[in-house]
Protein backbone atom coordinates (compact mmCIF):
# COMPACT_ATOMS: atom_id res chain seq x y z
CA UNK A 1 0.00 0.00 0.00
CA UNK A 2 1.35 3.33 -1.00
CA UNK A 3 0.72 6.16 1.33
CA UNK A 4 1.11 8.75 -1.00
CA UNK A 5 -1.39 7.37 -3.15
CA UNK A 6 -4.12 7.45 -1.40
CA UNK A 7 -6.49 9.93 0.25
CA UNK A 8 -6.72 9.83 4.05
CA UNK A 9 -8.64 6.67 5.50
CA UNK A 10 -11.38 7.34 7.44
CA UNK A 11 -13.05 3.73 7.59
CA UNK A 12 -10.43 0.93 7.56
CA UNK A 13 -12.49 -1.82 6.17
CA UNK A 14 -11.73 -5.44 6.22
CA UNK A 15 -10.29 -4.89 2.19
CA UNK A 16 -7.94 -2.11 3.17
CA UNK A 17 -7.09 -4.05 6.49
CA UNK A 18 -6.29 -7.16 4.27
CA UNK A 19 -3.99 -4.82 2.16
CA UNK A 20 -2.26 -3.43 4.64
CA UNK A 21 -1.33 -6.68 5.55
CA UNK A 22 -0.11 -8.05 2.66
CA UNK A 23 1.95 -5.28 2.03
CA UNK A 24 3.12 -6.62 6.09
CA UNK A 25 4.01 -9.80 4.90
CA UNK A 26 5.70 -8.96 1.73
CA UNK A 27 7.94 -7.09 3.73
CA UNK A 28 7.54 -3.82 2.03
CA UNK A 29 7.00 -2.00 5.12
CA UNK A 30 7.27 -2.80 9.07
CA UNK A 31 4.25 -2.58 11.75
CA UNK A 32 6.21 0.67 12.98
CA UNK A 33 6.43 2.50 9.71
CA UNK A 34 3.06 1.94 8.84
CA UNK A 35 1.55 2.86 12.11
CA UNK A 36 3.23 6.08 11.61
CA UNK A 37 2.23 6.53 8.07
CA UNK A 38 -1.32 6.06 8.71
CA UNK A 39 -1.92 7.04 11.98
CA UNK A 40 -2.55 3.40 13.42
CA UNK A 41 -0.92 1.93 17.15
CA UNK A 42 0.98 -1.41 16.48
CA UNK A 43 -1.49 -3.27 18.84
CA UNK A 44 -4.17 -2.38 16.01
CA UNK A 45 -1.67 -3.65 12.82
CA UNK A 46 -0.97 -6.82 15.15
CA UNK A 47 -4.38 -7.52 15.83
CA UNK A 48 -5.46 -7.09 12.12
CA UNK A 49 -2.37 -9.60 10.94
CA UNK A 50 -3.82 -11.96 13.58
CA UNK A 51 -7.31 -11.63 12.35
CA UNK A 52 -6.00 -12.38 8.45
CA UNK A 53 -3.84 -15.15 9.64
CA UNK A 54 -6.53 -16.97 11.21
CA UNK A 55 -8.91 -16.29 7.86
CA UNK A 56 -6.49 -18.01 5.87
CA UNK A 57 -6.59 -20.74 7.77
CA UNK A 58 -10.28 -21.51 8.02
CA UNK A 59 -11.54 -19.65 5.14
CA UNK A 60 -15.32 -19.84 7.04
CA UNK A 61 -13.99 -17.10 8.90
CA UNK A 62 -15.56 -13.78 9.00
Amino acid sequence: MAADALEPIERWTAKLQVALVVSLLKGETSVAETARTYGLTVAEIKDWREKVLLCAENPLCS
